[in-house]
């Protein structure tokens, strides 16, 4: 009989474990299933518990991303803010990191996220070249194939006020408008059709597709191909009026008089709701000669012959008043700029740029059915340097010292009567940038980043092309914190609470568990009468 009982007592554990084991299979099976049914898109279902909505993406930014059709790479490229920024530019990269993980996830596999490491030189300089980057750091670059948009983090990621150590007021971020940004730059790299833009060729103007002569216009012509666009050279004699896919026509620097049909022809184009950038020549007899003067008069806008000058402080602090070059290096701070759209990244990030040898370019006549506004200024101490352009002061010949617009729009309906647009067909609209400097779009200018001549054009061919999208997103404010920031004992307090202490408590309450049931689990047997006897 003993030998019966020990032998159902071990089948009976066997029983037992096996029951055991695949209760513990089971379990994983049905943690994996849910953790893959958690990740199917379709079946995950998000619930934002914050005030701010700050884990939620806008329906207008879900609806682009679940209709991508092509596949969106992201790099981000970071480098700490000099102070005293470095704190805030580090919370802006991480709330724009938790964004593009939310929107990875909202594609379904068409956004693919990657972090350049800036502080390996080598990979740096080989991602650049691969991206076609000249000098960026901080911020997003949106690819689709060939096609590219860098979102700088201040400016259009985060917008920053530098505060006042005088007044106790400390830095902080005005705004973060980054999912906006970042759905834009989608939008501009994947939707709608190519845009052609017109240089004219021929008459004096720069070669539009020249990368190597310092004065060709080749790199902005890839700026332009980077974002979209396809640059085209036009010239009326030998090509015929504008194609029908004329999208815009760019004036730089002719310094020879066109034929009347090709001058009649852009203007015909424009005043039927065109889009029109101009840019004189350097020299004064060359815009003298060419049509620019007359051009830019029959859209209100006036040019002159001269060009500003103004004084400068060189490197050793010795003041310069006239006779050098870089007497007609204006720099543009965020206090000249008006408050235009194309200004709008640079003007709220407070960056400055160079804007050399240029022309003024101001408002002659207001247009009575739009708006026509001086972009950009010089600084105070300048003067309009007469020709032959010495870059001295003459009071007689240049007048006082002041601020010379060197740039302006012209923004308003079509002079003529044109068909009503049909359809997805765009509203027919006059958008005109009239530039001072010829130089400002060279190869040269192009070529150095500091000059910031490549993120001018690109908002300036963005606004007149009016690549503007209208996303409606609700206004999301910061995370917010319960825990003082002054005080970081209180973080590292609830980081040991989550790490340790909870931990080793569950581990103590199952260690007590276990103790007090091994207690009540001993068997204790009951003897009765006729086990006695069995026993005799």
């Amino acid at each position: 009989m003993s030998g019966s009982n020990a032998r159902v007592g071990g089948l009976s554990r066997f029983g037992i474990g096996v029951q055991v084991f695949l209760t513990v299979v089971l379990a994983l099976a049905a943690l994996l299933l849910v953790n893959w049914l958690v990740a199917r898109p379709g079946l995950r279902h998000r619930i934002d518990l914050t005030s701010a909505g700050s884990n939620t993406l806008s329906t207008a930014s879900l609806g682009v991303l679940e209709q991508l059709e092509s596949d969106i790479q992201v790099d981000i490229l970071f480098r700490p803010m000099d102070a005293p920024l470095t704190a805030l530019g580090q919370e802006v990269l991480v709330r724009t990191d938790r964004l593009l993980v939310m929107m990875e996830e909202a594609a379904a596999g068409r956004v693919a996220i990657q972090a350049v490491d800036t502080a390996d030189q080598e990979a740096w300089r080989v991602r650049q070249q691969q991206l076609r980057l000249r000098g960026y750091e901080n911020g997003l670059v949106i690819s689709n194939g060939e096609r590219r948009e860098f979102l700088a983090m201040s400016g259009d990621l985060a917008v920053f006020d530098l505060g006042n150590p005088v007044a106790k007021l400390p830095p902080k971020v005005v705004e973060f408008d980054a999912e906006r940004a970042i759905i834009g730059a989608i939008l501009d790299v994947t939707k709608g059709a190519e845009r052609h833009v017109y240089f004219t060729h021929g008459f004096g103007e720069p070669d539009a597709l020249e990368s190597v002569d310092p004065f060709g216009l080749g790199l902005l012509s890839e700026e332009l191909e980077g974002d979209g666009l396809r640059v085209h050279r036009w010239n009326y004699l030998e090509d015929g009026p504008l194609p029908e896919d004329c999208d815009a026509v760019a004036v730089v620097g002719p310094d020879v008089a066109w034929p009347e049909d090709m001058y009649a022809e852009v203007v015909s184009y424009v005043e039927a709701g065109g889009r029109l950038l101009v840019a004189p020549a350097v020299d004064a007899e060359g815009l003298r000669n060419s049509v620019v003067p007359d051009l830019l008069e029959h859209f209100g806008l006036e040019v002159s012959e001269g060009r500003i000058a103004g004084a400068f402080y060189s490197q050793r602090g010795i003041l310069v008043e006239g006779g050098d070059p870089r007497c007609e290096w204006n720099v543009v701070t965020p206090d000249l700029m008006s408050r235009h759209p194309i200004l709008r990244a640079m003007r709220t990030a407070g960056e400055a740029f160079q804007f050399n040898y240029s022309h003024r370019i101001q408002v002659g006549l207001q247009p009575e059915d739009g708006v026509a506004q001086n972009l950009f200024m010089s600084s105070p101490a300048s003067w309009l340097d007469a020709p032959p352009g010495d870059r001295y002061h003459d009071p007689a010949l240049d007048g006082t010292f002041r601020s010379f617009p060197l740039a302006a729009t012209v923004h308003r309906p079509p002079m003529v009567e044109v068909d009503a647009p049909k359809g997805l067909e765009v509203d027919p609209k006059i958008r005109i940038v009239a530039l001072g400097s010829q130089f400002m779009l060279s190869n040269t200018a192009l070529g150095e980043p500091s000059m910031r001549a490549a993120d001018l054009f690109r908002a300036a061919f963005n606004w007149l092309l009016d690549r503007e999208h209208r996303i409606v997103m609700e206004e999301k404010g910061a995370d917010l914190r319960y825990l003082p920031l002054d005080r970081p004992e209180g973080a590292v307090w609830v980081m040991n609470v989550a790490q340790y202490y909870l931990p080793l408590g569950a581990l103590l309450a199952g260690a007590l568990v276990w103790w007090r049931r091994m207690r009540g689990s001993r068997r204790v047997i009951a003897k009765t009468p006729n086990s006695e006897g069995d026993a005799r």
